[in-house]
């Protein structure tokens, strides 16, 4: 309220009192809760009934409340609207999640149809947080010159819809609503646990999934080609299908008359259709013209992996958080050229157990044009409650009231901060007096019952022998103390089945026999403990399959299954993991995995959802012109054999249809007569027959030299008592490439006599990798030998043709006859006979191409170790002869004379823990070289920091790269190195010859410097790696790691016999020449204290540098709780996480007893320190240091906090900072 005064100039005076206008009644939110339901009642019964406001109320009653058990929740305009909703309202109770789960809520983005002029105007003029996210994506349009958004948001907007600037504008601002109502969900603690968006709404989702940053998706779908070429063009005829959005439900898009008359045969039809108000005809053919501008925007966005589970309409699949292989730069032309599968998409949420009850799901967008789509949902994930979030001709804040009421009665309304809701909705609400909750008259008496003594535990008995044909004995069961259940069998008893599954000559064990070995042992460990009942089945998930498994008859090997079983409450009941090992020798890894214990009937009701859309899509195969079909002997005789040979037990397919697309497959299959007969939890001919129907399909479109092999299953589902082995079976596959080296695969296998049309068995999301048939046969050759697949550095490899090695060629006679060796070595390389190794021989038709050059390179170099054989050069050479008359020459000017000494050829025994600077480095454009040409990836694109993930590196291609690398390059390379190498420069790093001291690669400039070099030492985790992320300083840099991670041993003196032993490797270096120590973190005390040592042992050392240390004085160990949850959550799935944790806990033990003032010299010696770190107030960080040195400690910030410093956007901010506090020492 105001007084406005007017004084006239004759004297006159006249008043006005002014108040805003009142805001019309809106919609309230009321709700109650009680623990019991009686009590509820009678709160509600005794409300008062004089006037107060609602708003107040509703807060009071919300956001000033505990939810309790009961609850009930209404909305209302005034206090009588309120009340006879309260007494026609259903009081819900919610039972607490089990296990402590979260319910599970899904965001469902709205796609084109649904929008209007003045979409969220409300909640644009009245709600803070939603107005500031589309006023600032408003400014980044109108600054990128492209049409806002504002004018079409909010009320009263003026927009010529007819208009091209209409057109971007609705599509942009669509996108800015979604992910404004998206945000404001989230920022009111209703966080989804998976999302999906259909057509444009993908956009959005993708943004809250993370996989695209805010500013990619606006320009992505703000800048996309506005549709008129694609309008333009009426060459092409036709309609299709643009949308599959379910069952009964189907959008069609082509050209307008033929649009027409479709619509009008339908309406005689009396069937329901539909023109919806769309600009051009999306996800078909029509959008041809503007895919190539699409592919440049895809180009320029920053993709990520999905930080939680996303729909990807495209392949209409549930894409797992972590999984960067399907949003390529390629995947916004498709998304916009190609049908949406968003009906698959859905069946595959609903097919995942994560997803098996959903309470709620919400439709991020203007109207709710999305929910009817998912009322499929209903009754077959739970009950969920479809819940829009916005309506056209309804006041946006009573559909979100609406909305808030109904998530009121679910376990979600538990993490809702309501004080935010009202915030944002009501936001003058205040608290208020309202009735207490009346306390329940009940009465507890408990019995006093007497303790009965324990039984005495049983005796152990011997472990009974497994009734599972493919397990011959149990080597231990789990019991109270945790035990593992250990079984294992002899390789030879699994011969029958290995040996009918041949790739390129060598029986491979096949991914069925480890699905059923790990089904086997899970079930016998279950029964043991009780902990499945008899009606239940197993799922595996998540298999991974590593190094594979050759039989050899001349090899004993014994192959050990491993079953771990979790704590109640765990995402799976257990996992498995399958080895083998030699009489002697060490356990080799072959496939891990999870596995979860399901109802019988739960699970053949989830597969039973599937069987529609398995005979729909059958028929459209067998239907569908161009189809090709393939009988048992042309399939496994002729087409198969050339990668796969199967003995007649496996053939189990007898005829196999593929869709002229090539993507979709029908095949009949029934279980041979001559499948090996035993008793199994399922057949494993049988489920293996899924893979390799799957994998005949996919390798219809491999290369002659190419195979795709499978490495990973994400499921495995099979009911055994539907399984009739005696019966026929129909097979359906799906596959979807998601690049030209990796291909996914889906499988059903369905009944087709008796109880016809029953889905029985599921293989989910199978993912074959393309490999070289050349460079996988010898990694099986490899693995067919009893030892551990490793090259050892530094000594040439045996060759079974007997290719010589260096040793062999130190005399000139031998030499001599260096053709007949290079020709050997080709035989044994290439596979083919010495015979066919002629002079005039093309290499080419021997099967040389770029990757076996390399292959080839590294070999010629073990036998002419004084000749520099590049591969490049090998590539070049058009015949053997070539290659033999050059390295010939090359041989004759470097071989040694008769006089020559053998010991020439012989390593010095004295060793150093600081190499010569040239020696061992390996060159990151030879691994570079090799990983292009395992993964299909130009060499240019390869950065030395790029992720190995995000190019395509999985567990297969990891084992083929680690054996080209090591032939290649004559290194030994470990097993772990590609689980904790994530670039080129991190494998580099570990591939190089081990020292105890790091020298990263420095210019000729850094080498040559008079500047004295840098040494840092390892942070409390062991590791150095992350210096090797700096840019040039202008000084030879050196890295220190901690020679002890490796075995987790504990450095018993602390910090001061570590800084001793550090100092005594810097004195090898610089001798007596000067010297800058420091460290990250922990390291930067070691520093101190090696800094002390050095200047007592004559070293001079010019300065000291701390990158964010703490101080030596400290007196509390950080809690081994938040090293867990620090280390462990960011690299849970390192097998170096470990020694790691181990590392860090004996580190920050190590600092609080660590006493400076024991170490042999004052601290006032050391001449001046740099501190870098992100600190508030300077003065108070270096505070301790200072009172330790007695001198002052300048102060240089760097972004990011402690565990961000070496993080890529911030490590080129302290390479300068590090500099300038290098420079202070001159």
């Amino acid at each position: 309220m105001g007084l406005l005064n007017n004084f006239g100039a004759a004297g006159s005076n006249g008043a006005l009192i002014v108040e805003e206008p009142r805001s019309p009644a809106r919609r309230t939110l009321e709700v109650a809760a009680g623990q019991l339901r009686a009590a509820l009642i009678a709160q509600l019964e005794g409300a008062p009934h004089e006037a107060l406001a609602l708003a107040d109320v509703a807060y009071s009653s919300t956001a000033r409340r505990k939810l309790f058990r009961h609850r009930v929740a209404v909305t209302g305009r005034s206090a009588a609207e309120l009340l006879a909703n309260l007494r026609d309202a259903q009081i819900a109770e919610v039972v607490p999640q089990k296990g402590g789960e979260r319910a599970k809520v899904l965001f469902a983005f709205s796609g084109q149809g649904g929008q209007y002029v003045g979409m969220g105007a409300e909640l644009y003029e009245r709600v803070p947080f939603v107005r500031k996210i589309v006023d600032r994506c408003h400014a980044k349009l109108v600054e990128w010159g492209l049409p806002g958004v504002v004018d079409v948001i909010k009320k009263g907007g003026e927009v010529d819809v007819e208009s091209a600037e209409a057109f971007q504008a609705f599509q942009s601002a669509v996108f800015v609503l979604e992910h404004a109502l998206a945000s404001l969900w989230i920022e009111w603690g209703v966080k989804p646990d998976a999302v999906a968006g259909h057509s444009l709404g993908e956009y959005a989702a993708l943004v809250t999934a993370g996989v695209l940053k805010l500013d990619d998706a606006l320009r992505l779908v703000a800048c996309s080609p506005d549709g008129g070429d694609a309008r333009r063009n009426e060459k092409y005829s036709g309609l299709s299908i643009a949308c599959y959005n379910s069952d009964a439900d189907c959008v069609v898009g082509g050209p307008v008359d033929q649009l027409d008359l479709l619509q009008k045969q339908y309406k005689e039809s009396g069937h329901k259709c539909l023109r919806l108000n769309v600009q051009c005809a999306y996800h078909t053919r029509a959008m041809g013209p503007i895919l190539d501008d699409l592919r440049a925007l895809g180009a320029q966005a920053r993709l990520a992996a999905p930080t939680l589970p996303v729909l990807a309409n495209v392949h209409g699949v549930l894409v797992q958080p972590g999984d960067a292989s399907i949003f390529t730069p390629e995947y916004f032309a498709r998304h916009c050229g190609e049908s949406v599968r968003f009906e698959q998409g859905i069946q595959d949420l609903i097919a995942s157990p994560e997803f098996a009850t959903v309470s709620a799901c919400i439709e991020i967008g203007p109207h709710p044009t999305t929910l009817p789509m998912l009322r499929c949902l209903q009754g077959r994930a739970g009950t969920p409650l479809l819940l829009p979030s916005l309506r056209k001709d309804a006041s946006d804040f009573a559909v979100l009231c609406a909305a808030l009421a109904g998530l009121y009665a679910l376990p979600v309304a538990n993490d809702i901060a309501w004080r935010k809701v009202f915030s944002a909705l009501a936001p003058t609400a205040h608290l208020v007096d309202l009735p207490l909750y009346p306390f329940a008259d009940t009465r507890y008496w408990v019995t006093f019952e007497e303790t009965a003594p324990q039984a005495a535990a049983a005796l152990a008995t011997t472990l009974p022998k497994p009734r599972f044909s493919l397990l011959d004995s149990c080597v231990g069961m789990p019991s109270a103390e945790g035990v593992d259940g250990v079984f294992e069998t002899p390789f030879s008893q699994l011969a029958d089945l290995v040996e009918g599954h041949k790739v390129s000559g060598f029986a491979l064990c096949p991914a069925s026999v480890y699905h059923e070995l790990a089904a086997a042992g899970a079930q016998l460990v279950l029964e043991h403990l009780a902990r499945i009942p008899e009606d239940a089945v197993l799922d595996l998930a998540g298999i991974t399959y590593s190094n594979p498994l050759v039989y050899s008859p001349d090899v004993e090997r014994t192959v050990r299954t491993d079953i771990t079983l979790n704590a109640p409450g765990e995402k799976y009941v257990g996992a498995f993991s399958i080895s083998s090992y030699t009489t002697g020798g060490e356990r080799q890894p072959h496939c891990t995995g999870f596995f979860n214990v399901r109802g019988s009937s739960e699970r053949a009701s989830k597969l039973a959802l599937a069987s529609t859309m398995v005979e729909r899509r059958r028929q459209a195969v067998l239907d569908s012109r161009g189809a090709e079909t393939f009988y048992t002997r042309t399939a496994y005789d002729l087409v198969f054999s050339r990668i796969v040979a199967y003995s007649p037990i496996f053939h189990s397919m007898k005829s196999i249809t593929i869709q002229a697309n090539g993507i979709d497959a029908y095949a009949v299959v029934q279980l041979p007569a001559a499948a090996p007969k035993g008793a199994y939890v399922i057949h494993p001919i049988f489920m293996d027959t899924l893979l390799h129907v799957a994998g005949f399909v996919i390798n219809c479109n491999a290369g002659a030299n190419e195979a795709f092999i499978c490495s990973q299953v994400d499921k495995v589902i099979a009911v055994p008592e539907l399984a009739d082995m005696s019966a026929t079976y129909g097979v359906y596959t799906t596959i979807g490439f998601m690049s030209d080296s990796l291909a996914v695969a889906d499988a059903y296998a369905v009944r087709m006599d008796g109880a016809q049309g029953t889905v029985v068995a599921h293989m989910k999301r199978m993912r074959f990798r393309k490999l070289r048939l050349n460079g996988f046969k010898s990694l099986l050759s490899m693995a067919a030998g009893g030892a551990a697949h490793h090259t050892p550095a530094h000594s040439a490899p045996q060759h079974k043709h007997g290719a010589p090695t260096a040793a062999q060629l130190s005399s000139p006679t031998k030499a001599r006859d260096l053709a007949a060796d290079i020709i050997r070595l080709i035989s044994d390389t290439c596979g083919v006979p010495v015979a066919d190794v002629k002079l005039q021989a093309r290499l080419a038709d021997l099967g040389i191409d770029s990757l076996m050059s390399i292959e080839l390179a590294g070999r010629l170099q073990t036998i002419l170790p004084s000749v520099h054989v590049d591969s490049d050069a090998l590539a070049e050479f058009h015949t053997v002869g070539d290659m033999v008359d050059d390295l010939k020459g090359k041989a004759g000017a470097a071989t040694p004379h008769s006089d020559s000494s053998d010991t020439a050829l012989e390593s010095d025994e004295e060793s150093t823990d600081v190499p010569p600077e040239q020696d061992g480095a390996v060159s990151l454009d030879k691994i570079k070289e090799i990983i292009s040409t395992i993964l299909d990836v130009p060499v240019k694109s390869i950065a030395d920091d790029e992720d190995l993930e995000r190019l395509g590196l999985d567990s297969l291609t990891a084992i083929e790269a680690r054996h080209i690398l090591q032939t290649s390059l004559n290194v030994d390379i470990s097993e772990d190195a590609f689980a904790s190498c994530k670039s080129i420069r991190e494998l580099g790093n570990a591939i190089s010859p081990p020292p105890t001291l790091k020298k990263p690669q420095a210019s000729a400039k850094e080498s040559s410097t008079d500047a004295p070099p840098l040494f840092l030492i390892h942070d409390g985790s062991g590791i150095a790696h992350c210096y090797g992320k700096l840019s040039s300083i202008g000084r030879t840099l050196w890295g220190i790691h901690n020679p002890k991670l490796p075995t987790g041993e504990k450095w018993e003196g602390g910090v001061v016999e570590m800084g001793t032993y550090y100092a005594g490797l810097i004195k090898k270096v610089v001798g007596n020449q000067g010297c800058i120590v420091g460290g990250w973190s922990f390291g930067g005390v070691i520093a101190y204290e090696a800094a002390r040592q050095l200047i007592a042992a004559g070293v001079p050392v010019k300065g000291l540098v701390l990158i964010d240390s703490p101080h030596p004085l400290t007196s509390s160990a950080l809690p081994d709780s938040l090293i867990d949850a620090v280390i462990g959550g960011v690299s849970a799935n390192n097998k170096l996480t470990p020694l790691i944790i181990t590392q860090m806990k004996n580190a920050t033990r190590a600092l609080v007893a660590y006493d400076p003032s024991s170490s042999p010299l004052r601290s006032e010696k050391i001449q001046s320190l740099e501190f870098l770190g992100d600190r508030a107030n300077p003065t108070q960080a270096v505070a301790e240091w200072e009172s330790v040195l007695g001198s002052k400690v300048p102060v240089l910030d760097i972004p990011g906090n402690h565990f961000e410093v070496f993080e890529r956007a911030n490590v080129g901010a302290v390479s300068e900072r590090l500099k300038e506090a290098l420079a202070l020492f001159q």
